[in-house]
């Protein structure tokens, strides 16, 4: 139980009259459902079971510096080191992007169009999420992921292994290779949730983002908005297998524009397609 007002509260009374005037009421239940998940591994039902229920001297001490940090706007997947993915755990910190849920949808796409393929490369890895959840439910693949931080690699080793998944990482800044060479295997697959946010943009994100997110994996000049795309399919066309296919995640205000420098390339077949939200969202495209 808390203090609040000169009255004893529940932690559920607590947690909401602190951080009320910060977050929208359906933000913060979300909020309150994963702290206590984090917290105690409680699931929704489990939660409302339980909103009465004693928490021990050092969870009481968590919960009261999780509402100090979130007062803050600071990730609560930060907070914790830890944000879900397609049914997996994840290890997170500053050096690399929360997993967002529209990036699932770039995983359910790889995986419905999976038939035969033994290689994928994901580039611009950070947490490892994509290559790790593809992997998962498909286990005959080889997955690789190329990334130009090395702490962002370390974190997917570590989430590799928390998951049993390998992956083979490689630290390199695509934007500097002329071609795919380091790699000697044949490649199927290429997919790519690169930096694509404009800095114009920043005026128009949330808070905890600008603050606590690396702004290397986010944000590209404004004059320069599709230069990993054009790259990365410039590099892709090359080292691609005939028939191998390529996977973006896009800017919304690029789409079209995105795909239209994929088609120059030399694909085929190149779809935009949108997310759950009805945005542009993902490429696919076929060598």
């Amino acid at each position: 139980m808390f203090v609040f007002d000169n009255k004893v509260v529940s932690f559920k009374t607590y947690f909401y009259k602190k951080l009320e005037l910060n977050y929208a009421s359906r933000e913060l239940a979300h909020l309150f459902e994963l702290t206590f998940f984090y917290l105690k591994g409680w699931e929704k039902i489990t939660l409302r079971l339980n909103a009465n229920e004693a928490l021990s001297e050092s969870e009481l001490l968590k919960l009261n510096d999780v509402v100090k940090r979130l007062d803050k706007n600071e990730p609560i997947q930060h907070i914790f080191n830890q944000s879900e993915f397609y049914g997996l755990s994840f290890y997170v910190d500053k050096n690399v992007l929360v997993p967002r849920q529209e990036t699932e949808e770039l995983v359910d796409l790889i995986l419905q169009n999976l038939r035969h393929q033994k290689v994928l490369l994901d580039i611009g890895t950070g947490t490892g999420c994509i290559p790790i959840s593809v992997g998962a439910n498909s286990p005959y693949l080889k997955l690789l992921g190329l990334d130009i931080s090395k702490p962002a690699l370390e974190i997917a080793k570590k989430n590799a292994l928390k998951n049993k998944v390998k992956l083979n990482l490689i630290h390199q800044n695509i934007l500097m290779l002329d071609s795919l060479s380091i790699i000697d295997e044949k490649i199927d697959i290429i997919v790519s949730n690169p930096p694509y946010i404009t800095e114009s943009e920043k005026k128009i994100m949330a808070e905890n983002v600008l603050a606590y997110d690396p702004h290397l994996a986010l944000f590209v000049k404004n004059d320069a908005p599709l230069i990993f795309y054009n790259k990365i399919a410039e590099l892709a066309f090359q080292k691609l297998e005939v028939g191998g296919e390529l996977y973006f995640e896009v800017n919304e205000f690029f789409g079209d524009d995105t795909q239209q420098l994929v088609k120059n390339k030399g694909f085929k077949n190149v779809k935009l397609i949108q997310d759950i939200n009805q945005k542009d969202r993902f490429i696919y495209a076929v060598k």
